[in-house]
């Protein structure tokens, strides 16, 4: 079993991911399919910031004073698995090392599809943003819905 070092927050809190791009139910990478098969599935929810399309993923600023909206789902991540230690791995998260991250790992406030909100841990981007585009609507399922169809 791989271990990779574990950030020290990770079992702060009951754990929550907001997942907004290559990680929804879909779009999971073969190598993370598995991994987000043992994920609770909690439904659609949002954040406040804006998204960037980069190409092969998204990136997303999360921003609480933004009146766009970062649209994705909300999974409940099991505590039997360093779930989070892999998921850091696959996102180039090093809580370590935060300069050198792609993306970083941040606690930030989602509003689930009933209107309720919850704290959860989402990836954010952690560079500059000059080579994204951004995502107006948001909605990274629908720019891989659009990419399908316009080759």
């Amino acid at each position: 079993m791989i271990r990779w070092p574990q950030h020290p927050e990770s079992r702060n809190l009951h754990d929550y991911l907001f997942v907004y791009g290559t990680l929804l139910s879909g779009l999971a990478p073969p190598a993370l399919a598995h991994l987000m098969s043992r994920m609770t599935f909690l439904g659609p929810a949002s954040v406040p910031g804006r998204l960037f399309d980069f190409g092969l993923y998204p990136g997303a600023i999360p921003d609480a004073e933004a009146d766009q909206i970062i649209h994705g789902e909300l999974y409940s991540v099991p505590t039997d698995i360093g779930a989070l230690n892999m998921l850091d791995h696959y996102e180039g998260y090093f809580y370590d090392r935060p300069v050198s991250s792609l993306f970083r790992r941040t606690q930030v406030s989602v509003t689930r599809a009933d209107g309720r909100s919850v704290i959860a841990w989402m990836y954010a981007w952690n560079r500059p943003i000059d080579a994204g585009k951004l995502v107006a609507n948001g909605d990274y399922r629908a720019v891989r819905a659009q990419q399908r169809t316009t080759g």
